[in-house]
């Protein structure tokens, strides 16, 4: 005589129900055609502007330690003012969620599984990110005169493409973007969905008042009298 227990023994429960549940959820993350979609990647692409400089001051520690192979720079502006966004990192979290989150979806529709749609998502993941990496190092980090690169050098790492990608840092990147895409990404969207409509417009409205503060920081250089 119990209303749940008659609701759940009148309610099919099967493995299809579970998957179809996941397909809906999977669907709310990636809605391109709503502002709601497009105003959470806006955050993340704030957000994780700042990260990736975290992020990417981590990974030169470890060049630093000898842990992997590389080239360390003292004098890097990667040691100051941590609050310094870096958009390409932004850009690729947005790269993320809009190309390769869909992309592993769709592998694991026609694939099955969990082992060959993330072996598979892992591949083109690292394809994507070193094709990205290629086209902006030939775009905005050609060499000089006297063959110096201006933002990276890859020319002394083995396995490497006219020094602007490597073998090492394209399987990084593709394991960073696994991870995003993976884990990340949807746990980040599942959070964020679960904020009130009017929390969600507020934090939208204050990261982005707090990027721009920060960009403006950086990018504004106002020199005071002496």
């Amino acid at each position: 005589t119990s209303r749940r227990v008659q609701a759940a023994l009148t309610q099919p429960f099967s493995v299809e129900r579970v998957e179809q549940r996941l397909d809906d959820a999977k669907k709310s993350f990636y809605n391109p055609r709503t502002w709601a979609f497009w105003r959470s990647i806006i955050i993340y692409f704030c957000l994780f502007s700042i990260v990736g400089h975290w992020m990417e001051a981590g990974f030169c520690l470890f060049i630093k330690w000898g842990i992997v192979p590389g080239i360390y720079d003292p004098n890097s502006g990667i040691w100051h003012d941590y609050l310094n966004p870096f958009p390409v990192y932004g850009a690729g979290m947005v790269a993320c969620a809009v190309l390769l989150f869909p992309i592993k979806n769709l592998l694991e529709e026609k694939l099955g599984g969990i082992v060959k749609p993330l072996v598979a998502s892992f591949i083109v993941n690292a394809l994507v990110c070193a094709v990205i990496e290629l086209v902006l190092g030939l775009t905005s980090n050609m060499p000089d005169a006297n063959g110096v690169y201006p933002l990276w050098d890859y020319s002394t790492m083995p396995f490497n493409f006219m020094g602007q990608i490597c073998l090492q840092n394209t399987l990084l990147f593709g394991v960073v973007a696994t991870l995003m895409t993976w884990v990340v990404y949807p746990a980040l969207q599942r959070e964020y969905l679960k904020l009130p409509e009017p929390m969600r417009q507020t934090f939208f409205v204050a990261v982005l008042a707090f990027y721009a503060i920060v960009v403006c920081l950086y990018v504004i250089n106002i020199t005071l009298p002496v």
